[in-house]
């Protein structure tokens, strides 16, 4: 193993990237009918996979040690404002993590040199964008269904009053 190897594979990012790829999947907006919600959760869904694709595709002999420093220094921040996120469901944290994982592509992306890497790293992130979109449109369709199913018990409902009134 090279010494590149070895200081990708020891460096301090590794651990907070590894708990940011566990705790972003997991993550969900409260209200679906928000789109600005829902999109800022999606981008930072698709960087993330994108970045975690990019990761496992590059060479890390051709990647200088200071680009992981880097992205060490970014990705302490972007893991607190999913942390944040996480506490207090403000969206604003989501929009922070996305500005932080803005820096993470632009260090990574002049690594992805090798196109069938990239067309795996774009189909992945187009993946989990479109997993989560889904998801959101599933849930708001489920709402919206429920929302008619009560409309209508309650005009029934009323109807009914209305004819034991008249009665």
């Amino acid at each position: 193993m090279s010494r590149w190897q070895t200081e990708f594979e020891q460096h301090p990012f590794q651990e907070k990237w590894r708990v940011l790829l566990e705790e972003v999947p997991s993550l969900s907006v409260d209200d679906q009918t928000v789109l600005t919600s829902v999109q800022e959760l999606a981008r930072v869904k698709k960087v993330v996979e994108y970045l975690r694709e990019a990761i496992a595709s590059i060479d890390v002999e051709l990647v200088p040690k200071s680009v992981w420093d880097n992205f060490n220094g970014q990705c302490s921040p972007c893991l607190q404002e999913v942390a944040n996120y996480k506490s207090n469901r403000n969206i604003a944290h989501l929009q922070n993590a996305n500005q932080h994982l803005d820096n993470l592509l632009s260090y990574i992306k002049p690594y992805l040199i090798l196109p069938e890497s990239v067309i795996k790293v774009i189909g992945a992130a187009a993946q989990a964008y479109r997993a989560q979109m889904e998801s959101s449109v599933a849930t708001f369709h489920k709402q919206v269904a429920g929302a008619a199913k009560s409309i209508e018990e309650n005009r029934v409902a009323s109807n009914r009053s209305r004819a034991q009134s008249n009665q």
